[in-house]
Parts: C-alpha cells; structure tokens; sequence
C-alpha cells in the first residue's frame, strides 16, 4: 500500500486486533523516511501462518518508534516484525 513512500514518516494507526492473509505485507518496505508505526494488532499465532507482516517493515529508518497493543510483547525483532534499533511502547 505505501511501499517506497520515502516521505512518509509515521505510518497511519494499524487498529486492526486480528491479521488475515498477507494484510500487511510489505506495506512500509522501502519508506526509508518512516520511523514511527502503531499497531494494535495481538493476533501473532496467525501473523505466521498468513504471512501477514512479511517484509512490510523492511528498509525504513535505522531508529524510530513501534508501538502495540498493552501487554502483547510476543513481536520479534526484524523486517517481519520491529525494526532492530527501534524501540517499544505499548497502548
């Protein structure tokens, strides 16, 4: 959806709690400028078998600000999930 969007930097609120097939895939791949995402999403068991969020976080800024759903902190690290050298908050 917005893949290469270099002047994106903060992604739209992600408010969906449960993933289907492919929905987020590479949705910010290559928005180099993008540093902020929230998604409320705490559906991670299915996120795997619908590949909901391959690559959809790769190549965007080096540092910048995930944050999720309060409590669900079973996101691994990445281009499929946050960012290495991005940090979390919770809503």
């Amino acid at each position: 959806m917005f893949e290469n969007c270099t002047s994106m930097t903060e992604s739209p609120i992600l408010p969906a709690s449960k993933f289907k097939m492919y929905c987020y895939l590479r949705m910010f791949n290559g928005c180099t400028n993008l540093s902020k995402v929230t998604c409320l999403a705490s559906d991670r068991l299915n996120r795997f078998y619908t590949n909901a969020t391959m690559d959809w976080l790769e190549n965007v800024a080096n540092s910048g600000e995930f944050t999720q759903k309060s409590g669900y902190s079973l996101w691994e690290t990445g281009k499929s999930g946050i960012p290495n050298g991005w940090t979390k908050t919770e809503v």
